[in-house]
């Protein structure tokens, strides 16, 4: 798309959740692969939940769309999300610390065969 000197754009002021809507709206309307750094949301139009917008935790891109739901359903959905983000996060911290302690092993290993070489390298002085 080329822009050309003297081209006009009309603007229109509108508010989060008509974001939310192009981005999470119909493949015609979205944004398409848009990275969002939001968490679960929940639009809400009249006190009502409208739709529950789901994001993918490495790519921030909108996975999931649910369509309106009870308040008791939308309570257990966004419970099970935290539950399952919660096990995600624990499973990515074990394997962290596993790499860190493996890490710290090959590390104490170096040192001491270091310590071999610089040990056997040095003249052995007789008397």
């Amino acid at each position: 798309m080329n822009f050309q000197k003297g081209d006009y754009f009309s603007f229109e002021e509108q508010d989060f959740n008509w974001l939310l809507q192009k981005l999470a709206g119909t493949p015609e309307s979205a944004i398409q692969g848009c990275p969002i750094n939001i968490c679960e949301t929940v639009l809400i139009s009249n006190g009502k939940p409208l739709k529950v917008i789901k994001t993918t935790v490495e790519d921030k891109c909108v996975n999931q769309i649910r369509g309106a739901m009870p308040i008791s359903e939308l309570r257990k959905y966004l419970s099970q999300i935290a539950v399952d983000r919660n096990k995600d996060y624990q499973r990515k911290l074990q394997q962290i610390k596993f790499e860190n302690q493996a890490l710290l092993k090959k590390q104490a290993l170096e040192r001491a065969q270091q310590k071999l070489l610089q040990t056997s390298s040095k003249p052995q002085n007789s008397s």
